[in-house]
């Protein structure tokens, strides 16, 4: 008898442990702000091979504005938007139109994320990224087939990668 009592407590003291391990909470993590002055990655730029000193130029500039548009700096937007518009024959425009329209979908702005994916339609490189964001963009406004249909397109993709 004396068994039973001292199994049933043991087992009460666990459940109680269960219960109160259900009950705690856990604290929320911090987010950082985003770095607004001074800030330098630290890691290195990739090595994308450019075919002329407007490509290099093109490249760095690009760079720059992205990282004033993740920062949130004063005008990044509209200044990356110029600069997509300026070099909208080459493939600096597809991807600052990329990072703008990643950028509206971050935002909830769906339907202009769309708008700047659609200009980004040339990009080779970063297809995958640009179709997956188009899904993602096109399920928020409820064009699920649609988003469907370009998420097949992502697997396609990188199965044709993934094959070479």
């Amino acid at each position: 008898m004396a068994a039973v009592i001292a199994a049933l407590l043991t087992l009460g003291m666990a459940a109680g442990d269960l219960a109160a391990q259900a009950t705690r909470k856990k604290k929320p993590r911090a987010k950082s702000a985003p770095c607004r002055v001074g800030c330098q990655p630290n890691t290195t730029s990739p090595d994308v091979i450019t075919s002329s000193p407007e490509d290099s130029a093109a490249q760095k500039e690009l760079s720059e504005l992205a990282r004033n548009l993740r920062n949130a700096a004063p005008n990044a937007y509209e200044k990356l938007s110029a600069f997509s518009t300026r070099h909208a024959t080459d493939i600096w425009g597809s991807r600052a139109s990329l990072a703008l329209g990643y950028d509206d979908y971050q935002k909830n702005k769906a339907q202009q994320a769309l708008v700047w994916l659609a200009k980004a339609k040339n990009e080779t490189i970063l297809q995958e990224y640009v179709l997956f964001w188009r899904a993602q963009s096109e399920r928020a406004i409820k064009r699920n087939g649609e988003a469907l249909a370009d998420l097949k397109a992502v697997e396609l993709v990188g199965a044709l990668y993934h094959a070479m």
